[in-house]
């Protein structure tokens, strides 16, 4: 089973069903039994299945986004009955963000329904302003001379080194960021403008990744939002750092 998940690198039961010849029934006992142990997750995201990093050395590939949908998942899990909003968890990608884990097709609010992959952009989205305030001095040089030299609009204010300046150190005196107002990275097919707050998680005291929660802007301003929900999201963030202190995963190799 675990050969069959890895192969595909994520699988449904009917895929799994197909791939191994077991019965349904009998998957789903020997999945429950897996996902116990800690071997397979099913993932928010989109409800597939796929191989935790506490799986035997046949799993294939490790990368720093599965690795933290995996730690990290279940503390969205955990934080969705406490704010409805969906929740993503993001990490560097080059100089974008990538979402790692999302509780978006688990939120009752209809909110752009992206799944894991999904890439945004450094300097308007919120998940790549927190980390960029928070990220490692030479990590940020690093991504902002790339920035620099994109002809991307959405990396134009990278050239306006005082607004950077600005932009970050307002972001650290607060510890959280916002998205800008009216970014998409692609536009959803629904007549709404969304916000999104991120605070980072750190690892080492610089920021692994970022966790993000958005919500549909006519709701609550960003200062109502703030005033409701930024302590429970604070205390997730906290969460996952003591998940990530906790492991025994070189993240120092995985981000070399």
């Amino acid at each position: 089973m675990l050969r069959c998940i890895s192969n595909r690198g994520s699988t449904s039961l009917a895929e799994l069903h197909k791939d191994s010849g077991i019965s349904r029934p009998a998957l789903l006992r020997l999945l429950a039994t897996l996902e116990a142990e800690g071997y397979v997750r099913r993932w928010l995201t989109d409800g597939r299945y796929r191989i935790s990093f506490n799986a035997p050395e046949i799993v294939k590939s490790r990368g720093l986004p599965a690795i933290m949908a995996d730690l990290v998942g279940p503390v969205l899990q955990d934080l969705l009955p406490k704010l409805s909003w969906p929740a993503d968890i993001a990490v560097r990608d080059g100089h974008h963000m990538i979402v790692c884990e999302t509780t978006r097709r688990k939120s009752p609010h209809l909110v752009h329904p992206v799944n894991a992959g999904y890439r945004v952009h450094m300097l308007q989205s919120a998940v790549g302003r927190a980390f960029l305030a928070f990220c490692r001095p030479f990590e940020r040089d690093n991504i902002l001379a790339a920035l620099r030299k994109s002809g991307d609009l959405n990396d134009q204010l990278a050239r306006d080194e005082k607004a950077i300046d600005a932009l970050l150190m307002e972001n650290r005196k607060r510890g959280y960021a916002f998205r800008k107002k009216g970014y998409f990275a692609n536009r959803p097919n629904v007549p709404l403008e969304f916000s999104a707050i991120a605070v980072p998680i750190l690892y080492d005291s610089h920021a692994m990744a970022c966790l993000s929660v958005t919500w549909i802007a006519t709701a609550m301003s960003e200062q109502e939002f703030v005033a409701s929900y930024l302590p429970a999201i604070q205390i997730a963030a906290r969460r996952a750092e003591h998940v990530l202190s906790a492991s025994d995963i070189d993240f120092d190799a995985i981000r070399a």
